[in-house]
């Protein structure tokens, strides 16, 4: 089914202060809407680039182009979440449990270095310059192949929430919250 949506491009600042938005309302939005479609609804539209996100009247989000959207396995999301909740604890064997409950094979029970690789996902930029040497240091031997679209989504956000709100993290902080 075809629908016009009639809003404000999220990338236009100017026009969406105008309307009278709130900025990091509308990154708290965004990242509870992906977070609600990833973790709870286990389907999700895969291409948050700026063109396909509008801020409509009230602050809805309406998402254009569902050419590339994925639906998740059963039980997926709530395995993730877990991964993250636990991984941002510092609970190691509880991550790496949870990691394969998503379909990662992970060899190592003591995969230390999950919980930094956890925030790198969220978008810590302290711990994204050490990324290459977390992900040698932990043994994951396979990645499911709709994390990788998960990841390509988080970062696109990630891009979004500086943009939006500056050094807060709001989509992030949303999508934590949820998982």
């Amino acid at each position: 089914m075809l629908e016009y949506l009639e809003g404000i491009k999220v990338t236009d600042l100017n026009q969406l202060r105008a309307a009278g938005h709130d900025l990091g309302e509308v990154a708290r939005r965004i990242g509870r809407l992906y977070a609600r479609m990833i973790f709870e609804q286990g389907f999700f539209q895969g291409d948050p680039h700026p063109g396909n996100l509008l801020v409509m009247p009230g602050t809805v989000i309406g998402l254009l182009d569902f050419g590339l959207a994925k639906e998740l396995p059963p039980g997926f999301g709530a395995a993730v979440a877990e991964l993250v909740t636990r991984g941002l604890a510092g609970d190691v064997p509880g991550a790496v449990m949870a990691a394969r409950r998503a379909g990662f094979e992970v060899r190592d029970d003591q995969a230390t270095a999950l919980p930094s690789l956890v925030l790198v996902m969220l978008g810590d930029r302290d711990e994204q310059a050490n990324a290459l040497r977390l992900i040698a240091e932990t043994p994951i031997t396979r990645v499911p192949s709709h994390f990788g679209l998960i990841m390509r989504v988080m970062l696109l956000l990630n891009g979004l929430s500086h943009r939006l709100a500056p050094g807060q993290l709001l989509i992030q902080r949303s999508v934590w919250r949820w998982a």
